[in-house]
C-alpha cells in the first residue's frame, strides 16, 4: 500500500479524496482486525469481516490517486486524463462495497484499459518514475478480477458442462477441425478440453500469460527473434512490480508459415492466466495480425454491459458456465468456419487485386500506345498546330490526326466512338488506320463526303457489336486556302478569326454506322489568314460545372472565342483553354474524354 501522504489532493475531487480517507481509514481497521485474527487464513478473513472487497477498491483508489500525483499533466496530458477518468469509476465500486453489493466486473475492465492506455503515452523518462507506481494499480486491479472470477466459480459446479448432452459429430456443422486456444482457469479448462478434442480440435491450454504470447506467435525475448520486425509495445508488470516496455517481438515476421500456426479460436474467461477484464481482447484487437481470429468468452460474470463490451471488441459470444456443450461446440465451429470463410475471400481479393494491377497495366500500355499514334505538333510559316488529349479511362474512344495527301492538301480529323475502354479504343484505332492509310476502295480521301459515305458503309453498327462513331473531316489546300469539310454527327469545327468573331463549321451528316442510307454534305470556306481553327470530342463541354449545371456548347464556344481573343496570334491557346474549363468544372477531372486540337492559319 502506498503512503497516506501519497494520496492527490485535486481542487476538483476534493470529495472523492474525502470518502477515499474515510474508506482508507475503514481499510485501516479491517488490516487491524486481520492482524488480531493472524492464525486465520488471509482471504478467508476479509470474507468473514465483510471488508475486504471494500479494502480491495479502497487499495486501487489510493494507488490510482498516488499515481495521478506522479504524472505531470501539462507534459503527459494523455496519460494523466486516462489515470484521472480511471480513478472516477472507483466512486461506483466504492458505492457498491460499501452496501454490500456484488462488484462489478465492468469498471475494474475500464480501469484496466485506461491504465494500459496512460502507460502507452509515457515517454521514457515519465516511464521509469511513474512506471512501478503504475505496475502496482494494475496488479492491484487484477488480483480483485482473478478473486472475484475464482469465488465465482467456486460457486458454480459446471453441471451442464459436465454432464451436458454432446451432439454426435454428424449433427454439427461440417468445418474443418481448428487450433483452440484455451486461456481458461484450470477448472474450466479440464472440462472444456477433453469436449473440444473430442472431435477433433487440436486444443492449447495456456497456463501463463507466456503461453498465451507463445501461441500467438510472439516470444518474450526480443533478443531471441533478431529478425527486422519491429518489437510490440506492451506494457507488462512483474512482480518485482516494474514495467518492461518493449517485452515481446514478432516470430518469423509473420511468414505464412507463422500465420497457418495461429490458433483459429481463443477462449477466455476473463480473469486467468495473467490476463484480467477486457486485456486479452484489447490486445489482440491491436495486433492486425489476429483480425481473423475468433474469440470466445465462457465466463462466470453474467453481466449484461460486460457482454456488450465483450461483443464490441469483437467476440462471436459470451457465455455463462452453465452453457450446454453442444451450443459452446456450435459455437466454435461456426467460428472457425466464418474464419476460413474470411480468409479465402480475402485470397480472391488478393487475386482480383492482381489481376486488376495487371490489366491496369495493360490498359496503361495500350493507352501510351493510343498516344504515340497521336501527330506530332507542327510550327511553319504557314500552318502551325497544338494539341491536348485526356482520356476519361486507362483508354478512351477519342482519336484525332492530321497528315498531307499525295497532292500536299493537309487532312484534319477528330473521331469519337461511343462508349470507353478498352473497346472504343480499338474501334477509334481501326478507323484511325483507315484514314491514315486511305484503306478503302472506291473512297476519295480528298473529298470529304466521299470518306464519310464510306466509313459509313464499312462500319456499320449491326456489325461492330452496336458501336457507333462521330467524325469531323477536312481537307484544306494551302494554295486556295480553300477548307472542304464534312462531318457525320460530331460537334462542329469552330473557327475563330483576328479581331474576334467564332463561326461554327458543320455539314450535315448522320451519326456515322447507324444507317447505311445516310447521305453527308460538304462545305467549302476560305480561311482569312491568323485564323484558328479548333476541332474537340463532346467530353469537353458536356461537364456539370460548380454551379450545378452543364456547361453546354454555347457556353463553351463563348470560352473559346473570349480565350483565344487574348492570346499573341503567334502562340497557342490550348492550355490556356483547358486551365478556364478546370476552373469550371465542379470536379477535379473530367468524366468523359477530352480532345482539343487548336491549328492556327498564318
Amino acid at each position: 500500500m502506498p503512503a497516506f501522504d501519497d494520496i492527490l489532493v485535486h481542487e476538483s475531487t476534493v470529495g472523492s479524496v474525502i470518502l477515499l480517507v474515510n474508506r482508507f481509514l475503514r481499510y485501516l481497521q479491517a488490516q487491524y482486525l486481520f492482524a488480531i485474527v493472524g492464525s486465520m487464513n488471509s482471504a478467508e478473513s476479509r470474507r468473514r469481516t465483510g471488508s475486504g472487497e471494500e479494502a480491495d477498491v479502497i487499495e486501487i483508489s489510493v494507488r490510482l490517486a498516488a499515481l495521478l500525483k506522479l504524472i505531470d499533466p501539462g507534459s503527459e496530458p494523455l496519460a494523466f486524463k486516462a489515470v484521472e477518468k480511471a480513478l472516477q469509476f472507483t466512486a461506483e465500486l466504492t458505492a457498491a462495497a460499501a452496501n454490500r453489493q456484488p462488484l462489478s466486473l465492468l469498471p475494474l475492465s475500464r480501469i484496466l484499459s485506461l491504465l494500459g492506455r496512460a502507460v502507452k503515452t509515457l515517454d521514457c523518462n515519465a516511464l521509469v518514475s511513474v512506471g512501478p507506481a503504475a505496475a502496482a494499480a494494475v496488479e492491484t486491479v487484477r488480483k480483485l478480477v482473478v478473486s472475484m472470477g475464482e469465488e465465482k466459480l467456486g460457486g458454480n459446479s459446471m453441471s451442464n458442462l459436465a454432464s451436458g448432452e454432446i451432439l454426435p459429430p454428424e449433427r454439427l456443422s461440417q468445418a474443418r477441425p481448428g487450433r483452440i486456444l484455451l486461456v481458461l482457469a484450470p477448472g474450466i479448462a479440464e472440462k472444456v478440453a477433453p469436449i473440444v478434442s473430442r472431435f477433433g480440435h487440436e486444443v492449447i491450454i495456456a497456463r501463463s500469460a507466456g503461453d498465451v504470447f507463445s501461441s500467438l506467435g510472439f516470444s518474450m525475448d526480443s533478443d531471441a527473434v533478431g529478425g527486422s520486425e519491429p518489437p510490440v509495445l506492451l506494457a507488462r508488470h512483474t512482480a518485482g512490480g516494474s514495467i518492461v516496455l518493449p517485452s515481446l517481438s514478432r516470430q518469423s515476421a509473420y511468414s505464412q508459415t507463422a500465420l497457418a500456426s495461429l490458433p483459429d479460436v481463443v477462449i477466455g474467461d476473463m480473469f486467468s492466466a495473467g490476463f484480467a477484464g477486457f486485456e486479452l481482447q484489447e490486445f489482440m484487437k491491436s495486433c492486425a495480425e489476429f483480425i481473423d481470429t475468433r474469440m470466445i468468452i465462457l465466463a462466470p460474470f453474467a453481466e449484461s454491459k460486460c457482454t456488450a463490451r465483450v461483443i464490441q471488441l469483437g467476440a462471436d459470444g459470451y457465455f455463462g458456465l452453465d452453457v450446454e456443450p453442444s451450443v459452446l461446440l456450435a459455437r466454435i465451429e461456426s467460428s472457425i468456419e466464418r474464419r476460413r470463410l474470411r480468409a479465402k475471400r480475402l485470397l480472391y481479393m488478393a487475386a482480383l487485386a492482381r489481376a486488376r494491377e495487371a490489366l491496369e497495366e495493360e490498359l496503361r500500355s495500350g493507352a501510351d500506345y493510343v498516344r504515340c499514334l497521336l501527330p506530332g505538333k507542327i510550327s511553319s510559316a504557314a500552318l502551325s498546330t497544338d494539341w491536348a488529349f485526356t482520356p476519361s479511362a486507362s483508354l478512351g474512344g477519342d482519336l484525332f490526326g492530321y497528315h498531307r495527301l499525295g497532292d500536299g492538301r493537309m487532312v484534319l480529323f477528330m473521331i469519337d466512338v461511343s462508349g470507353h475502354g478498352v473497346q472504343s479504343a480499338l474501334y477509334s484505332v481501326t478507323i484511325f488506320d483507315v484514314l491514315r492509310t486511305e484503306g478503302l476502295k472506291n473512297v476519295d480521301f480528298g473529298d470529304p463526303a466521299s470518306v464519310m459515305h464510306g466509313l459509313n458503309h464499312a462500319f456499320r453498327m449491326e456489325e461492330r457489336n452496336n458501336m457507333l462513331f462521330t467524325l469531323w473531316y477536312g481537307v484544306w489546300d494551302e494554295t486556295s486556302r480553300i477548307l472542304t469539310h464534312a462531318s457525320a454527327g460530331s460537334p462542329p469545327a469552330v473557327l475563330i478569326v483576328e479581331g474576334g468573331g467564332a463561326m461554327e463549321l458543320k455539314a450535315e451528316g448522320t451519326v456515322g454506322g447507324a444507317d447505311p442510307d445516310a447521305v453527308y454534305q460538304k462545305l467549302d470556306i476560305r480561311l482569312p489568314r491568323a485564323s484558328r481553327l479548333f476541332l474537340f470530342s463532346d467530353g469537353i463541354y458536356e461537364f456539370p460545372t460548380a454551379e450545378g449545371r452543364i456547361l453546354g456548347l454555347e457556353a463553351f464556344i463563348q470560352l473559346l472565342e473570349r480565350t483565344a481573343s487574348g492570346i499573341p496570334r503567334h502562340m497557342a491557346c490550348v492550355e490556356p483553354i483547358l486551365d478556364a474549363l478546370r476552373k469550371l468544372s465542379a470536379a477535379d477531372h473530367f468524366q468523359d474524354d477530352v480532345s482539343l486540337l487548336e491549328v492556327r492559319f498564318d
